[in-house]
């Protein structure tokens, strides 16, 4: 769960912006592509979904700088029918695959009232819902998964937990209102629980581990909840998108990290009832959550995307926290590209 810090700088979002864009031109990425992922990550940082957000420019910079990612992937789709697509990636970051999908699914949803496609042989997407959100200005709801290469990236066998089965993976779903903020649910299929505080994956899964029989005897439903949500977005994020073929991936994988695929599915509201009836409802359903009771630890009762909704417009003025672990990343990024960090 993303949680903004409480004692971090803040910084505006057009500064974040232009630093994230000069470190990308500083290892080889286009500049088109360049504001494009810029833009993604400052965004995906002022809805408070930090760990999606600049938080990544240290993985993305060191990927390209390794020759593990094309920084100028020539994304196109691959296969087409009416109502699905295939859109490779060309061993680039997920984000570029993702955008095209997302473009590609919305355009077959409006002729066709809904649409599938699959990106494959691309990185990282970043946050699921920066694609389900990009169809809810056309009157439209969206589902997007990611899954890896279960062969090579993070193999499937012991010693490794039945709760990793989905390592992980992101699952949004957005659905647009009128007046009130549209409902995005967009979260990683993991167990998190007194989590270590720690970049090392096998760390936080042992500290997993260690909680795990007290979770279980609580609430033993949502742990297998969490763990079909994973396996879910394998199935369909992966599998389906082909990423663990060939049978020995990284012989012939030309970007080792391009090892990911997505799964988009879009739908056009019209098509089942009148896109205003609808919207009007779902106002309706927003604004009598907040009668609620809330969650413990919240300030008031909020479907998911509510309070990132409000963060978005509240951070574009406020600036956007930056705690001590994300600006160590931040100035690590700095120092490797030679960019100047626009923090205090």
């Amino acid at each position: 769960m993303n949680i903004p810090p409480a004692d971090g700088v803040r910084v505006m979002p057009e500064e974040l912006r232009r630093f994230a864009r000069e470190v990308l031109e500083k290892v080889g990425v286009p500049e088109e592509h360049a504001v494009l992922l810029a833009n993604t990550l400052v965004e995906t940082d002022q809805r408070g979904v930090l760990s999606h957000g600049t938080q990544q420019l240290l993985r993305y910079t060191r990927q390209f700088r390794a020759g593990e990612l094309n920084p100028d992937p020539q994304v196109r789709v691959s296969q087409e029918a009416p109502a699905t697509a295939v859109v490779d990636g060309d061993g680039g970051l997920g984000h570029f695959a993702a955008y095209r999908a997302v473009e590609v699914a919305l355009a077959k949803a409006k002729e066709m009232g809904t649409a599938a496609v699959v990106a494959v042989n691309h990185g990282h997407i970043g946050a699921a819902g920066t694609y389900t959100r990009r169809v809810l200005p056309e009157g439209c709801a969206a589902l997007c998964v990611s899954g890896v290469d279960t062969r090579s990236h993070r193999p499937i066998g012991p010693p490794r937990h039945i709760l990793q089965v989905g390592a992980g993976g992101p699952i949004s779903f957005a659905i647009p209102a009128s007046a009130e903020p549209p409902l995005v649910l967009d979260m990683g299929c993991y167990f998190s629980h007194r989590p270590a505080r720690t970049r090392d994956r096998e760390a936080r899964l042992q500290a997993m581990r260690e909680h795990l029989d007290e979770v279980f005897d609580v609430a033993p439903d949502a742990v297998f909840k969490i763990m079909g949500l994973g396996a879910v977005t394998m199935a369909l994020g992966g599998i389906l998108a082909g990423v663990s073929l060939p049978e020995n991936p990284d012989d012939d994988r030309l970007y080792p990290g391009a090892n990911q695929g997505t799964f988009l599915a879009v739908f056009d509201v019209a098509r089942f009832m009148p896109l205003d009836t609808f919207l009007a409802e779902m106002d309706q359903f927003v604004r009598k959550t907040r009668s609620l009771e809330p969650l413990p630890g919240c300030a008031e009762a909020e479907l998911p995307g509510g309070p990132e909704w409000r963060r978005e417009r509240d951070w574009a003025t406020e600036g956007i926290p930056i705690g001590g672990r994300h600006r160590e990343m931040l100035e690590e990024v700095a120092q490797e590209c030679g960019v100047e960090l626009p923090l205090p």
